[in-house]
């Protein structure tokens, strides 16, 4: 087969969007940093005996918008040394005067070792708690005037939280607050909410969940599994898929004999579908994401050559499938990050090569979103920013290193 121009090209019955914008809302939410420079203010020297004079600290220029690049905030550029920002790193801008620190604070791991609090009035000031980092998909988030990351809160330097202890079908588990946040971190989210797997899996007692993105922590059973445990293999976890409109899609793969199985769950009453079968193929799990309509779309890629051929199939909440032959082609390359945009019928991908190209995949076809760096990482929705995309952002050399926010 010949290879196609991977950027524009239709490749099936999907209509592909022509527009010389083509993400507008995305385009246009990159907001540069300041280039001003505040000099320091001269308080004269104080003089302190034969030893010499009090040098007054630098003041660094104030971080005003995205991106914001490590050596605004007097971090190194590049991944070594210390302290850099990693690329798996969480972070938020937040209000912690209310806590003893800064007033405009980007909390932020430093490296993949410890916490920072970095003060974006004035960078050279900055807080670092050892050994505290955390680590994206979730964000940090104020609740109750606690800092706090998914289940997580920053009490006294140290992160704490709660069991939680929660009866399925009769059988009461009790799960550690460090399981519980890997779950909320394996999961998906909707405008409001985050919704994700909770329970050990045998015997039918898993439950799905859903933690709001603000207010108090708080766990709401959304529906109990509908999965046969014979599904799951040795592996008794399945996923949370999408969110659609009100609808809660579900997955479980098997091995040897390769199966796939789907299910739904009406969010508003907990009432769920029957367990759909899904035969003689294996969808690319991150890859789903819900439509306006309640269904779900996920991507199926082929292998052809040097090249990879991806359909696009919905599933409908009756189990029905339809399929969109070749919504995408990408030459010897394939897609690795995925981020699904809720309420949207939009999921961003970027390919696995370096440099990096962020595609806005729908039912409607491919495009490709412009003005992102050449290395792009850890792409996502943020619970503590549902309106925006973030990532870690870097030329290929990875040098250039900073942190983005794109307004959608």
């Amino acid at each position: 087969m010949t290879k196609p121009d991977q950027n524009r090209v239709n490749l099936g019955p999907a209509r592909i969007k022509v527009e010389d914008s083509i993400y507008d809302a995305v385009d246009q939410g990159i907001v540069g940093t300041t280039t001003t420079v505040v000099a320091p203010v001269d308080t004269g020297f104080v003089p302190i005996g034969p030893i010499g004079d009090l040098i007054t600290p630098p003041v660094l220029a104030p971080v005003t918008g995205y991106p914001i690049y490590a050596t605004d905030i007097n971090f190194l550029d590049g991944t070594g040394g210390y302290p850099f920002l990693n690329p798996a790193t969480s972070w938020s801008i937040l209000d912690l005067s209310g806590l003893g620190s800064f007033v405009n604070t980007l909390v932020v791991g430093a490296s993949q070792v410890d916490l920072a609090f970095v003060n974006l009035d004035n960078p050279s000031q900055r807080t670092t708690y050892a050994g505290k980092y955390k680590g994206g998909p979730l964000d940090f988030v104020i609740r109750d005037g606690i800092l706090t990351h998914g289940w997580l809160s920053f009490v006294g330097s140290t992160w704490v939280g709660s069991d939680v202890t929660i009866t399925i079908n009769g059988t009461t588990q009790t799960i550690l607050a460090a399981t519980v946040n890997e779950y909320m971190a394996a999961g998906k989210s909707d405008a409001t909410h985050r919704y994700f797997y909770f329970g050990t899996g045998w015997n039918g007692n898993v439950a799905y969940v859903r933690v709001a993105h603000t207010g108090s922590l708080a766990i709401e059973v959304v529906g109990i599994l509908p999965f046969n445990p014979f599904f799951l293999d040795a592996n008794p976890k399945t996923t949370v898929r999408a969110v659609a409109n009100g609808v809660l899609w579900l997955g479980a793969q098997t091995s040897g004999p390769f199966a796939e199985y789907a299910a739904a769950i009406d969010i508003a009453t907990g009432a769920a579908t029957a367990v759909y079968t899904i035969t003689s193929f294996r969808s690319v799990t991150e890859s789903w994401f819900g439509l306006t309509t309640g269904e779900a779309a996920y991507l199926f890629p082929t292998a052809v050559g040097s090249d990879y051929v991806y359909d696009l199939r919905i599933i409908g909440v009756d189990g029905s499938i339809t399929n969109q032959s070749n919504i995408i082609t990408l030459t010897s390359d394939s897609l690795s990050q995925y981020v699904d945009i809720p309420g949207t019928d939009t999921m961003l991908a970027t390919n696995s090569l370096s440099p990096k190209t962020l595609y806005q995949i729908s039912p409607a076809g491919y495009q490709i979103v412009g003005g992102t760096p050449g290395d792009i990482q850890l792409p996502r929705i943020s619970d503590a920013s549902p309106g925006a995309l973030r990532f870690w952002g870097s030329t290929v050399s990875t040098t250039g290193v900073a942190l983005y926010e794109f307004a959608l």
